[in-house]
C-alpha cells in the first residue's frame, strides 16, 4: 500500500527542515504499525531540486505530476491506478476529487478568507469557498494547526467537526541552541551586515503594508546604528504596494536603514532571525506563518500582536502590544530592558508541541484509523 502526499512544504517548510522531515518519514513509517506503507511524495513545482539534494537513501519516492488544480486528471490516473490507500493533501484539500479511488486526508492552513470575505474580490473568494466545500464534503478526514481553525470551519459551514483534527506544524529540534555568535559571523560575511537589526519576512499585500513596522522602526532608529532586513514575498497583483513601500521608505528618510533581502535560501533565513536583535510581526490576522515558529524555536525576541494563532502556538513567549504604538516604548538597547520572563521549562514546553515525532505519530493514528488498521 502507498500514501500519495501533495504539498507538504505548506505543512514542513522548506530547506533543511523539509529535508530532514521527508526522510525521517519513512523512518517513522517503520517503527509505527504501518510498517508496510510506504510514503510517495508529489514533486509539484514550487519543491525544485535543491531542496531534495543530499537526502538520505530512506527518502520516500518522489513522483513528478505535471497538474493544475483545474485539471487533475493526470493525478486522479495515479491514484486509481498505483495502489494509493490514502491520498494527504496538504493545500487546504485543494487538489481533491471525488473519483479518486482512495481515502482522503486534507490539511487546512488557512481559514483567513472566511473572516474576511468583505475584503476579498469577488472571484477569489468564489473560488476559495467552492474549494472549501468541496474539500470538507469527500475528505474522509481534515488536519488544521489551530484550535480557532476547526471553530471557524464549524461555526462558518455549521458542521460538528467530528473529522476534524488539530495537529500542529512540525519543526525540527536542531534550531534549539544554534549559536547566535556563528550566525552574525554569517550575516557580516554573507550580507555585510555588521549592526543590530531587525527583520520582518512575510507577504505584503492590501491586509499587511508593513507602514506600521516602518514608522515603528523610524522611532527606534533615531541616533542608532541600527537597520531594518526585510525580506519580501508579493504577488504580481500587489506590486504597486511594494513600490508604494519603497516610496514611503524614502519619504521618512529610512533609505539607507532599510535592507531588502529577497529570495532566500534556508540557511539565510535561518541565520538572519537568529542573529536578529528582533523578529517583527505586525500582522494582525490569524495565519500560520512558520518563519515566526522559527523565531521562537531560534530562542529570538518576537514582537507581535496578540492574536488567537500566536497565543495558541507561541503562549507567553513573544512581547505582546495591542497597538504598534505600544511598542514605543520598548528600548531594545536599553541595559534595563527586561526580556519576558519565561522559565526554561515553560519554553520547551512551548516547543514540544511542535516535535516531529509527535506530529507524524498523531498524523499516522489518523491513518491508521482511515485504515482501520
Amino acid at each position: 500500500m502507498n500514501i500519495l502526499y501533495y504539498a507538504l512544504p505548506c505543512f514542513l517548510g522548506y530547506g533543511e527542515s523539509f529535508k530532514y522531515s521527508i526522510s525521517h518519514l519513512k523512518t517513522l513509517f517503520t517503527y509505527s504499525s504501518l510498517k508496510n506503507i510506504n510514503p510517495v511524495i508529489i514533486k509539484e513545482k514550487n519543491l525544485s531540486e535543491k531542496h531534495l539534494d543530499n537526502i538520505n537513501n530512506t527518502l520516500p519516492k518522489i513522483k513528478s505530476l505535471d497538474f493544475s488544480l483545474s485539471n487533475n486528471n493526470l493525478l486522479m490516473n495515479f491514484i486509481n491506478n498505483n495502489n494509493i490507500s490514502i491520498y494527504h493533501c496538504f493545500h487546504n484539500g485543494f487538489s481533491l476529487c471525488r473519483d479518486f479511488n482512495t481515502k482522503k486526508i486534507s490539511t487546512i492552513y488557512t481559514t483567513l478568507p472566511l473572516n474576511i470575505s468583505s475584503s476579498l474580490d469577488d472571484l477569489y473568494w468564489k473560488i476559495y469557498l467552492d474549494r472549501i466545500i468541496n474539500t470538507l464534503n469527500i475528505s474522509d478526514y481534515i488536519i488544521v494547526p489551530y484550535r480557532f481553525m476547526k471553530k471557524d470551519l464549524c461555526d462558518f459551514f455549521s458542521i460538528s467537526g467530528e473529522n476534524i483534527y488539530v495537529i500542529p506544524p512540525a519543526i525540527t529540534f536542531d534550531l534549539i541552541g544554534k549559536s547566535k555568535l556563528l550566525s552574525k559571523t554569517y550575516v557580516k560575511t554573507k550580507f555585510n551586515i555588521n549592526c543590530d537589526y531587525y527583520i520582518y519576512i512575510g507577504e505584503i499585500n492590501t491586509r499587511n503594508t508593513l507602514i506600521d513596522t516602518l514608522k515603528l522602526f523610524k522611532h527606534y532608529s533615531e541616533n542608532r546604528d541600527v537597520k531594518l532586513v526585510l525580506s519580501l514575498k508579493y504577488l504580481n497583483k500587489n506590486s504597486s504596494i511594494y513600490y508604494e513601500l519603497i516610496s514611503f521608505i524614502d519619504r521618512i528618510n529610512l533609505t539607507s536603514k532599510v535592507i531588502f533581502i529577497n529570495s532566500l535560501c534556508y540557511n539565510d533565513l535561518i541565520n538572519l532571525i537568529n542573529a536578529s536583535l528582533c523578529f517583527i510581526n505586525l500582522n494582525t490576522f490569524n495565519e500560520l506563518n512558520v518563519t515566526t515558529l522559527y523565531a521562537l524555536f531560534l530562542n529570538t525576541k518576537i514582537l507581535t500582536y496578540q492574536t488567537y494563532s500566536n497565543l495558541e502556538f507561541l503562549e507567553n513567549y513573544p512581547i505582546y502590544i495591542s497597538d504598534y504604538s505600544d511598542a514605543y516604548n520598548i528600548d531594545f538597547h536599553s541595559d534595563n530592558y527586561e526580556e519576558n520572563n519565561i522559565d526554561k521549562e515553560e519554553f520547551y514546553s512551548i516547543l514540544d508541541k511542535f516535535n516531529i515525532d509527535c506530529i507524524f505519530n498523531s498524523i499516522f493514528d489518523i491513518y491508521k484509523t482511515v485504515l482501520k488498521i
